[in-house]
């Protein structure tokens, strides 16, 4: 399953969670309302996508990052392949305050059959970030 990559070019209202989010945004509604916004550009068409959204919390240099790596169904679950590269020992980054995110869109269509399906956030290793439980209609958050 493919995964687009999104950007947020306009985020009027934006509030960056305070800690590690891992998200499946069904709607506009809920999408707008986990972060705040008042007004947001390039619209997303939640009728025909959703959005994943991934967030590692506040971090200490810009050396790291996060990225939506891919997707896959397995029977009633959605499963997301998150990578996050940290910066490596005696790497030179600017000591900032970061918050590292990726937000990513997949066709509603790829979703899982069935009513009430799991969303589960994994490493390349398989390493499970985060799960939660999505009903077809309802954004789901862990």
């Amino acid at each position: 399953m493919d995964i687009r990559p999104y950007v947020l070019a306009v985020a009027r209202g934006y509030t960056e969670p305070s800690g590690p989010l891992h998200a499946l945004f069904l709607d506009e509604h809920s999408f707008m309302d986990a972060y705040r916004l008042r007004e947001y550009s390039p619209p997303i068409d939640f009728a025909e996508d959703v959005l994943l959204a991934v967030h590692s919390g506040l971090r200490p240099s810009a050396g790291y990052r996060v990225r939506l790596t891919g997707a896959s169904t397995q029977a009633d679950r959605l499963v997301i392949t998150v990578a996050i590269d940290v910066p490596g020992p005696g790497m030179m980054s600017a000591a900032v305050i970061t918050y590292p995110r990726a937000f990513g869109l997949i066709e509603r269509a790829a979703l899982p059959a069935g009513e009430l399906f799991d969303v589960r956030f994994v490493t390349g290793a398989g390493k499970v970030l985060a799960s939660c439980r999505a009903a077809r209609g309802t954004s789901a958050k862990a």
